[in-house]
């Protein structure tokens, strides 16, 4: 009976360990990239940086690539969770989406715009088995279908709309943009550029425009 117990809180530990792990390798790269630069960084380093062995670098990730589509994945689930507390306060679509897209342009631009441009064309490289990639977490088309949900339900959007195909939409429109931000020397914002995309679609996507 003893043993039964102690499995599970075993198996926890080891969960615990491996998303430390993980996590770890994932910052020492920005890190590094940030002030190298994505080619000049070798997988090793980042290993020796990170304090642990090649062999367990590529049991997490095949690819030193891998490492950036990570970087996208953690800052969708920094955006998710600043959605979850914006949806207490009841906005409306435009609001809600106008916050969002600020706050991940806001994070995209604390990258350096070359590596900012390889995440992006690494997201559109595997464009095709995103959804296995991704697995259960959260991603930009996860936030908007759901923004785009609420504002059905609140009149915002018309019923006719399908949420999933506004929301994929507006994530390739936005990946798109922030790919031609991040390869143009441009004084734009990244902000300002992201919300007229924004702002043009939804003119098409909102009830009654």
């Amino acid at each position: 009976m003893a043993q039964s117990t102690a499995e599970p809180r075993v198996a926890l530990l080891q969960q615990d360990r491996s998303r430390e792990t993980r996590r770890r390798l994932i910052d020492t790269a920005q890190r590094l990239w940030r002030k190298h630069g994505f080619d000049e960084v070798a997988v090793s380093e980042i290993c020796e940086s990170a304090g642990v062995s090649k062999g367990t670098f590529f049991y997490y990730f095949r690819r030193k690539e891998d490492l950036l589509v990570e970087l996208a994945l953690v800052s969708a689930e920094q955006a998710w969770e600043e959605w979850e507390d914006l949806e207490q306060r009841k906005l409306s679509t435009r609001e809600s989406l106008k916050a969002v897209i600020s706050s991940t342009a806001r994070r995209a631009e604390q990258t350096p715009r070359p590596l900012l441009a390889r995440t992006m064309m690494e997201l559109f490289r595997h464009a095709g088995d995103w959804e296995s990639l991704r697995g259960e977490r959260t991603d930009l088309h996860k936030i908007f279908a759901a923004i785009f949900a609420n504002g059905k339900r609140a009149g915002d959007v018309s019923r006719s709309k399908d949420v999933d195909e506004l929301a994929s939409i507006l994530t390739a429109t936005l990946l798109q943009g922030m790919l031609f931000w991040a390869r143009d020397e441009d004084r734009e914002s990244l902000e300002a550029l992201l919300w007229r995309r924004t702002d043009m679609l939804l003119k098409g996507f909102l009830a009654g425009r």
